[in-house]
């Protein structure tokens, strides 16, 4: 959003690759949708299994299979989070090097960051998932459903394939929206209730944060 803002801000409509933006804001609003049906798919899945296995007294949605599974999975979800957002700050970063002439590439397309950019980026996405508000664990961890350790890793299995395949594409997402539909789709497949007010409120913010952070870019350039 910034970096549209800013280019239209200095060159106006025709300096803006449309092809590029459409696909990313495609990516935007699929990666969710994404998220969400795998998400449910895997639970439903897990949810059917477990009816079969507890009529056995064997396993339940907090067994400490579903605890080891969840771990991995959270750490490959952060894996997926650096994997696409810290390589946005790395772009604006090298973006702004290369047009103040601080960085050489035969041109904009082929631009590396150099390695303090990159541990920079890393660092700064680091220490914010380390000292981040308590406000957002609540809000993704317990206002949108009840998430047990299957629906956990559920969840997480749907984060994963929706933030990592865009990454794999080069294609920027919002992974918070991601993350947020795939608990909300691990509820809805475990058979459970959704608090709709608080995706109200997640998908408002990021309908709001779009056009601000553009009119932001354009005029402050």
């Amino acid at each position: 959003g910034c970096l549209v803002g800013a280019g239209m801000g200095i060159g106006g409509a025709d300096v803006i690759d449309s092809t590029s933006v459409i696909s990313i804001v495609v990516a935007i609003f699929a990666s969710p949708l994404i998220s969400f049906t795998i998400a449910a798919v895997v639970m439903f899945i897990l949810k059917h299994l477990l009816k079969m296995r507890c009529a056995q007294g064997r396993i339940t949605e907090d067994h400490t299979l579903f605890r080891v599974l969840q771990i991995i999975a959270s750490c490959w979800v952060s894996w997926a989070h650096g994997q696409n957002d810290a390589q946005k700050t790395m772009g604006i970063m090298a973006a702004t090097l290369y047009s103040g002439g601080y960085l050489s590439a035969p041109n904009s397309s082929k631009l590396e960051p150099p390695m303090w950019v990159i541990f920079s980026a890393q660092g700064a996405i680091a220490a914010g998932t380390l000292l981040g508000g308590w406000a957002i664990i609540e809000a993704m961890g317990m206002n949108i459903t009840l998430i047990t350790r299957a629906s956990g890793f559920a969840a997480n299995t749907g984060a994963i394939a929706s933030i990592q395949g865009a990454s794999e594409l080069g294609i920027p997402v919002s992974t918070t929206q991601a993350a947020a539909s795939a608990v909300a789709g691990s509820g809805i497949g475990a058979g459970r209730g959704i608090n709709f007010k608080t995706l109200r409120q997640i998908g408002l913010a990021w309908m709001i944060t779009l056009p601000c952070v553009m009119a932001i870019g354009a005029l402050f350039i």
